[in-house]
């Protein structure tokens, strides 16, 4: 049984872990923005891919790609370094997981990675199914797509579902194999009469069936519907398949998707894994995991059912019988539906932002045996990077998240996946295109005599000669390498592509120019996998040959210059539909990067607009309660004069009191018996006027002292008015977003292209 590495402990700082077969009851980790959720996921799935248990994760933000990125962050390198040294993770030790992780990213419906051909899931299954399973793979598969065409539709009492699954299912028992125009097609005109005991027109009228076929037909015909069918097909059993030494790890990220599109993929990828399990025999072992990151959606209470709840629930009612565990991750718990939570046994939780996602969790833990008050005394000490793990049977732990491996850099967008995949191995991308019209030949031996023009001049093909003394320059370091003076001073021909990419977006102020220089070389039996991209400058190039240097053919299928016009036409295409650039946007508060701001820069203008909205309002804030603090301070002024006044009253008449007393006293002595009358008279009525003063007096400090109160009050109300303020605008710095930006024909502009010779001998 292996153990994965979360963390320490608070208490003690003993390593904690939990066990692989623990997650075959699948796990549940909740956390606000800012919890360290994000790092914690991704120390789990590195602790999976050591472990050699498969993952198959669903990546709506783009967060999990960070997996593929095991080098220090360009800015912190120092203290990335420093954190990882800290917990005890060293560079052999990120050198040994990188081998292990066999590492697949996926982006649905864009080739900015690995592409996946959903459209798969039309064409009748190959194995033998039964009824059941038939049933319900046709299922999932029309609630995809009417997810796809924005309609939510129940299986059982919604006709678009009824007819187009019936649809589906004869084309499959006929061994029909239909596309999604075929889809349509049948839909408009359906090919049985009768749903039931009801016409078919009655049950679904024509007017409701050319609707929905409108919409299929709406995706069908957008230009970015075609990547949908290009890639890999959503095969479980492929992607749980356990490689020898190494771990399969496969991420589909859905960022770039719209919520529509993102609920179609989803609900196919669940359904697939669903009807995968059932195919499996019973194990207590942990051979694959699910991870979902950012749940919320696609999970959702009653009477909410996305096309991905249903599958959800399922795994998470019967996937654990056969050893396929189910990770889900949100922020938000509130959001999630009853049932998935009371099917997890293990709990891994950070801070929550509201008292609904607190209650929500310790109902669930409630339920799972733990007590509500050490439930709710527990979440009250959590703090960033720190977690309560729970698992049923075990004592609740407090602990600090490990450092990761990998880098977390935030969500990867399509320009960076694109880049990263033509750095490294562990993900792939679509190839360049490839010429499609022209059989592949080898190249020739040898080549043309010395100072003969290369073949290319001899076809009106445009061609240029790259400078030998710059093409194994520190410029060009690791472009080329030598090949040695064995075959003397040789040329070798390339595709030269120089273009000129406009990113423009008006409505925002954003504009970006980028200029390419794409070389694929050497050109032989097919244009290379991906081009080189060369500093070039206008004196690298040259038009002559010079002396001793002997060109090598063109290989027959681009050595005329319409083939070159048509290869060069097809990688412009190919740049307009995957180049993209990326600004920074954030809505709430209308701004956007600027071309040359980098993320870091522009949150700081966010930051800074965000001080000097808090501080405008907060100015106002204290003008609109001035008048009335201005009032009961005027107020307080006049009432400590009247109780002034007051007591000096007091004071006056109590020392004529005693002035009274004193003549009283000496009357008894001189037996002045008038007199004595009078004096005590007079004292009675001093007396009283002390009294009133007294209550006066009295009377004056309460209202001041209500008033002290009022005071005191507006002042709390106006800081708690202020905190407020404060935390809503700090919320608006959490809408910024990329948003990237896509070419049409009118954005790119060719500067040149044909042929460009490459010297292949030895350093000059």
């Amino acid at each position: 049984m292996n153990k994965l590495w979360l963390g320490k402990a608070v208490a003690g700082g003993a390593r904690v872990e939990v066990a692989t077969e623990s997650l075959v009851t699948h796990g549940v980790c909740v956390g606000m923005t800012g919890s360290g959720k994000t790092g914690l996921c991704i120390a789990l799935l590195e602790e999976l891919v050591l472990a050699g248990v498969p993952v198959v994760a669903i990546d709506p933000k783009g967060d999990l790609t960070n997996l593929a990125l095991t080098e220090p962050p360009v800015e912190g390198a120092a203290a990335w370094l420093a954190g990882q040294a800290a917990w005890g993770i060293k560079p052999p030790d990120i050198a040994a997981w990188k081998a292990k992780a066999d590492l697949h990213i996926y982006t649905p419906g864009s080739n900015a990675a690995l592409g996946v051909d959903v459209l798969a899931a039309l064409r009748r299954p190959v194995e033998e199914e039964d009824e059941e399973t038939r049933r319900e793979r046709v299922t999932g598969t029309v609630s995809a797509l009417l997810g796809l065409a924005g309609e939510e539709a129940d299986p059982v009492r919604s006709p678009s579902h009824v007819v187009l699954s019936r649809i589906l299912s004869e084309a499959w028992a006929r061994g029909d194999d239909p596309d999604l125009e075929q889809l349509v097609a049948l839909l408009l005109d359906p090919p049985f009469a009768k749903v039931g005991v009801f016409p078919t027109d009655r049950f679904y009228p024509p007017d409701d069936r050319f609707e929905l076929a409108r919409k299929l037909n709406a995706v069908m015909v957008s230009p970015a519907f075609a990547a949908w069918s290009q890639g890999s097909s959503l095969d479980p059993e492929r992607l749980f398949a356990p490689q020898p030494g190494r771990t399969p790890v496969h991420i589909y990220t859905l960022a770039h998707l719209s919520e529509v599109e993102r609920q179609f993929f989803v609900g196919l990828l669940l359904e697939r894994v669903a009807l995968w399990t059932r195919s499996l025999p019973g194990s207590s072992k942990l051979r694959g995991l699910l991870f979902f990151d950012e749940v919320w959606g696609y999970l959702p209470p009653h009477p909410k059912n996305p096309p991905s709840k249903r599958p959800l629930l399922t795994l998470l009612k019967q996937a654990r019988a056969v050893g396929i565990g189910v990770v889900l991750a949100t922020q938000n718990p509130v959001d999630l539906d009853y049932k998935a939570l009371s099917n997890t046994g293990t709990w891994l939780l950070g801070r929550l932002q509201t008292r609904n996602d607190r209650d929500r969790v310790a109902e669930g833990l409630s339920t799972a045996g733990l007590d509500r008050s050490t439930v709710d005394q527990l979440l009250d000490s959590l703090q960033p990077r720190r977690f309560l793990l729970y698992q049923s049977g075990s004592p609740p732990a407090l602990f600090d998240v490990r450092w990761t491996r990998t880098t977390l850099s935030g969500p990867l967008t399509r320009v960076q996946l694109r880049a990263l995949s033509q750095r490294d191995n562990l993900i792939g991308a679509a190839p360049p295109p490839r010429p499609s019209t022209q059989t592949a030949a080898p190249p020739a031996k040898g080549g043309a005599a010395p100072n003969e023009a290369p073949r290319a001049a001899q076809k009106k093909i445009k061609e240029w000669l790259l400078d030998p003394r710059v093409v194994f320059s520190a410029r060009f370091e690791g472009a080329f390498t030598p090949e040695g003076p064995a075959q003397g001073r040789r040329l070798r021909p390339g595709l030269l592509v120089q273009l000129s990419l406009r990113f423009d977006e008006r409505r925002a102020g954003f504009l970006e120019e980028r200029q390419e220089n794409r070389l694929y070389f050497p050109l032989e039996d097919e244009l290379p996998f991906a081009p080189l991209y060369l500093p070039l400058e206008a004196e690298d190039l040259l038009e002559q040959v010079p002396p001793d240097y002997k060109a090598d053919p063109l290989p027959t299928w681009v050595d005329e210059a319409e083939e070159v016009e048509r290869l060069v036409q097809q990688v412009v295409e190919q740049v307009i539909a995957t180049e993209s650039s990326c600004f920074w946007v954030n809505a709430p508060l209308k701004l956007n990067s600027h071309a040359g701001e980098n993320e870091e820069t522009f949150r700081q203008r966010c930051r800074a607009m965000v001080e000097t909205r808090i501080d405008t309002a907060t100015a106002g804030m204290h003008e609109k309660i001035r008048k009335e603090v201005d009032r009961l301070e005027e107020r307080v002024r006049k009432l400590e004069g009247q109780r002034a006044k007051q007591e000096s009253e007091r004071s006056a008449r109590q020392t004529q009191e005693l002035i009274n007393a004193g003549e009283t006293l000496l009357g008894w002595f001189t037996g002045r018996r008038r007199h004595l009358s009078t004096t005590a008279g007079r004292l009675a009525d001093h007396r009283q006027r002390v009294s009133d003063a007294t209550g006066k007096v009295a009377e004056i400090d309460g209202e001041l002292a209500e008033i002290r109160r009022e005071l005191f009050e507006l002042e709390g109300t106006l800081d708690a008015d202020i905190l407020k303020l404060r935390a809503a605008e700090e919320l608006l710095l959490l809408q910024t977003r990329p948003q990237e930006l896509s070419l049409d024909a009118s954005d790119v502009k060719l500067r040149r292209a044909g042929i460009l010779w490459v010297p292949v001998n030895a350093r000059l």
